[in-house]
């Protein structure tokens, strides 16, 4: 197989708090990238259901005991505040037995084992339940400590009594309460430009629909710089409160620009080297032709900042296009996979491209992968120049560099450490994420007004 393009995973390394790194796991060794907002976290209460059976309450402890104190094995797990360098104390605290039914129960314990709620973290102990249940204990319960402005993190109980996959779970686990808190776990150690005049910023926009009520949608933009630090988060113009069904793309369009205008302009106060460049990623994934052709019309009519040089446009969707390779290093119990390399780039066409996110990699001259079975994934890249805006004065970022945008936010997943390179980039995923959980907790509104939501990462 003949690649024209691979982006390689060693030159998209991790940069954490003292030390880079390929996989995730160095944050154990290396701490964070930035720990100041969560330091200023006094407790984690892990809360936990009184009715549950003596067997349980028991493997509560020991989850306690071993965020506070680490697991045996201390390559899996040192324990959090060894990890993340903050003194956090960790206390397990019962909610009544009905909680299950009424999460204002889950919060009023949590109320009452602190003193300032806005210095403690809940982790919640609650039954596993399929996401698609809409109305289930998990979606009321994060809705009801979203209402007062508390972002929690659930574990389950199955997770609990899985002796397999338990310790496998804490890394992941303390890094999305971390992350919660308002700490930075890593980020790339470099950019697609490396240039002290010029920040590159990277926009992820993403419009949802209500499973069942089919005219409620709403979106969010999302900003990181080129290393993958999140910025902020922009919620408006598009709500389940103000959107009809039957609108006209112009209406929408409307409404779209707005949310992009506002974005733009608090983003033009974070540009520190005089000029920016922006690149949009959105999912193609679930926006309609009419919702698309509302985003042209949007950006068409886009108010820039002067800061602002350019503003590049990239289509991002799941591809149905299943890559075999059939010189793959990697097999399987001695068979061959076919697997093909993650980060080759195929040229479908002009400014369509085939990006590969699942196969395998080369570390240190070991073959790994992030597939076991089924077929690869890969995404579907598209540069949408008419929806672009670029000052003649500025050199135009070439594809490649573009495409490097979109590995290298695949790189970034602060849900699964295991995983090197997800199967699309965090742009396209949280907006989607925040879009699709907001309309089953029916948060939209009382999100966008509360300033804590707009800078940490509550979706995750």
């Amino acid at each position: 197989m003949k690649h024209p393009l691979i982006f390689n995973i060693k030159n998209f390394r991790l940069r954490f708090g003292s030390g880079t790194n390929v996989h995730p796991y160095y944050i154990i060794r290396y701490g964070p990238r930035d720990n100041q907002v969560a330091k200023s976290y006094k407790n984690i209460v892990v809360l936990f259901n009184n009715n549950l059976d003596a067997a349980t309450k028991k493997k509560v402890e020991m989850f306690v005991e071993h965020l506070k104190n680490g697991l045996e094995e201390r390559r899996i797990f040192t324990g959090f505040n060894a990890i993340y360098r903050t003194d956090i104390d960790i206390e397990h605290v019962a909610f009544d037995h009905s909680g299950y039914d009424n999460p204002e129960k889950i919060y009023e314990a949590f109320k009452s084992s602190c003193s300032d709620v806005t210095k403690c973290f809940p982790v919640i102990i609650l039954p596993r339940v399929h996401r698609s249940l809409y109305d289930s204990v998990y979606y009321r319960t994060k809705a009801e400590f979203l209402k007062h402005g508390i972002t929690t993190q659930v574990f389950t109980i199955d997770l609990l009594n899985d002796q397999k996959n338990y310790r496998w779970s804490l890394l992941p686990t303390s890094i999305q309460i971390f992350t919660k808190m308002g700490g930075v776990p890593y980020i790339l150690e470099r950019g697609i430009i490396d240039s002290p005049d010029i920040q590159v910023f990277i926009m992820g926009l993403g419009i949802s629909y209500h499973p069942l009520y089919k005219e409620q949608r709403v979106g969010y933009v999302l900003i990181f710089d080129q290393s993958g630090h999140w910025q902020f988060l922009e919620a408006g113009g598009i709500t389940s409160e103000d959107v009809e069904s039957g609108e006209d793309i112009d209406t929408l369009a409307e409404k779209i620009a707005g949310l992009l205008n506002t974005a733009i302009a608090k983003l033009a106060n974070k540009i520190q080297a005089g000029r920016a460049i922006l690149i949009i990623h959105y999912s193609g994934k679930e926006i309609s032709s009419r919702e698309e052709n509302a985003i042209a019309k949007a950006l068409q009519e886009l108010k820039l900042s002067r800061k602002i040089l350019a503003v590049y446009v990239l289509k991002i969707k799941k591809s149905d296009i299943a890559i075999y390779d059939l010189e793959s290093p990697f097999k399987i119990n001695d068979s061959e996979t076919g697997y093909p390399e993650i980060g080759t780039v195929f040229k479908l066409k002009p400014d369509v491209y085939l990006l590969v996110t699942t196969g395998y990699f080369k570390v240190n001259g070991e073959v790994k992968s992030n597939i076991w079975r089924g077929l690869p994934s890969s995404l579907i890249i598209s540069r949408h120049r008419e929806m672009e805006k670029i000052n003649e004065d500025i050199t135009e970022i070439n594809d490649e560099s573009l495409l490097a945008s979109v590995f290298g936010l695949c790189r970034l997943n602060y849900t699964s450490v295991q995983n090197p390179v997800s199967t699309e980039p965090i742009t396209t995923r949280y907006s989607r994420e925040i879009a699709w959980l907001t309309l089953r907790v029916r948060a939209a509104k009382s999100i966008s007004e509360i300033e804590t939501f707009r800078t940490r990462m509550w979706f995750i």
